[in-house]
């Protein structure tokens, strides 16, 4: 189960966590008129297939990357939410194209709405990365980016990068979501929402928060481009994104208005 994100407790050693997909959680709060509970949470399917069983009258939204929806209730589909009857199942199956999908329960009666489109966060481009603070103590040429088979929320592992090999011997110093960490033999790992907040590899880029929610979606053995942009190009991208996001918002709440409640 996750939760929103608790930031403020770095310098305890406790890392924000939350999903890893902060667009798709967003949605599905949306949803279910669920923003302004503190206590929502919802599960993180990741590849996953899973089968759940209501004991009692509400709603369910499924939100994030596609999946199969099986189910005797007609309106059960991925990227939608819709009511459930007492004693009811539904039966999802993992799909083929991104990796995290976020199901959600709320005990109140609202009528079936499908998205208008499948979050952004799930499509692929390139990840915008800007400098680490060990940028400038190697040679760290850009190149795409091979996902391994192992990940996790902690961090996502990449197959080694010949030319990022190094000899450096650092000192643990902060790390955050999304700091690209490398290994002496060259292995990136993309922190994750549950990664250390200190680390002692060297730290040569860091994905630009606006991209943070693609990560959520990438699968073993998927290329990833890498794009350099510098901080002020990454701070606009930031506020755009954002910009985006509460557009589609506002869109949704709009499109839900006049929902019944029981």
């Amino acid at each position: 189960m996750v939760k929103r994100p608790k930031p403020g407790l770095r310098h305890l050693g406790i890392p924000p966590s939350g999903p890893f997909d902060t667009e798709s959680f967003r949605i599905l709060e949306t949803l279910l008129r669920q923003s302004n509970a503190t206590d929502f949470e919802a599960i993180e399917l990741a590849n996953a297939s899973v089968e759940l069983e209501f004991p009692t009258l509400g709603t369910v939204a499924i939100v994030g990357a596609p999946v199969s929806v099986q189910s005797d209730l007609p309106d059960a589909i991925t990227n939608a939410r819709f009511p459930v009857t007492t004693g009811s199942s539904v039966k999802i199956i993992a799909g083929t194209s991104g990796l995290r999908t976020y199901v959600a329960f709320a005990p109140v009666s609202l009528r079936a709405t499908r998205l208008s489109r499948v979050p952004g966060s799930v499509a692929l481009h390139a990840i915008r990365v800007i400098p680490g603070p060990q940028f400038s103590h190697g040679t760290w040429p850009l190149e795409p980016l091979t996902v391994s088979p192992i990940q996790d929320r902690v961090g996502i592992r990449y197959q080694p990068v010949d030319t990022w090999e190094h000899q450096l011997e650092l000192p643990s110093e902060p790390a955050v979501f999304g700091a690209i960490q490398v290994t002496p033999n060259g292995t990136p790992i993309i922190l994750g929402p549950d990664g250390p907040t200190i680390g002692g590899y060297p730290k040569p880029y860091v994905v630009c928060r606006a991209d943070l929610p693609k990560l959520a979606h990438l699968r073993t053995g998927q290329t990833v481009p890498l794009e350099m942009i510098q901080l002020e190009t990454a701070r606009i991208a930031n506020i755009e994104s954002g910009q985006q996001m509460d557009k589609f918002i506002s869109e949704l709440e709009i499109a839900l208005t006049g929902d019944c409640q029981a």
